[in-house]
């Protein structure tokens, strides 16, 4: 009987430590990524590479373009914006289920929404990824039995609001934070790849 009270008494703080705390998985897996990511001058998570040396005509960095967005598989996209002669794309996403796992005691699973802008010109190109919001779905509620769902603004949860106090918003918005940067990364990665070139540091 003490043993299953001490094991009892273990797991109430094991529990209430995580809705309180970040867990260490959270933080080994921010520390990966510690110094990657920053806001833009609108408050706003992006991630822009510029490319140049292209040896490419615009309306060959286009057709590059829309191959890279078509293989997009990941996500359910929207094109906003397709204008050949300008050389602009403008794509909407949404990146369901980038992370699942057991949050405060209930089966979750969070989205993320995106926007790609690209613009192309003759031997250059720019893509800008910018992560918009989270949508955190928990199936079936343990109290109410119904699905719940909670949108919020990506700048608003954890890590990029340090003020959120709570161990399981942190361990959550944490997690999707790690998987929604490392999706956008590895977008840029293969947009560079899609039009063979190296990263510049340059101004579009």
């Amino acid at each position: 009987m003490k043993h299953l009270s001490l094991l009892l008494t273990l797991s109430f703080f094991v529990l209430s430590s995580d809705a309180i705390c970040q867990n260490s998985k959270t933080k080994k897996l921010l520390s990966e990524i510690e110094g990657e990511w920053s806001l833009n001058e609108n408050n706003e998570l992006s991630y822009t590479v510029v490319l140049e040396n292209l040896n490419n005509s615009k309306n060959e960095n286009y057709i590059k373009a829309k191959s890279f967005v078509s293989d997009i598989n990941d996500a359910n996209l929207n094109i906003i914006d397709d204008n050949k002669d300008d050389g602009v794309l403008i794509v909407k996403g949404d990146y369901q289920k980038i992370f699942k796992g057991f949050i405060n005691m209930e089966s979750s699973e969070f989205g993320v929404t995106f926007t790609i802008k690209i613009n192309l010109k003759d031997n250059r190109a720019r893509m800008i990824v910018r992560l918009d919001k989270y949508n955190w779905l928990i199936p079936k509620d343990s109290f109410t039995g119904k699905e719940q769902n909670y949108i919020s603004n990506v700048v608003d949860e954890f890590p990029i609001n340090q003020k959120v106090r709570m161990g399981y918003m942190k361990n959550g918005y944490g997690q999707t934070f790690y998987h929604s940067h490392k999706f956008a990364k590895n977008l840029i990665q293969k947009f560079t790849n899609s039009l063979n070139s190296s990263n510049s540091d340059s101004d579009w």
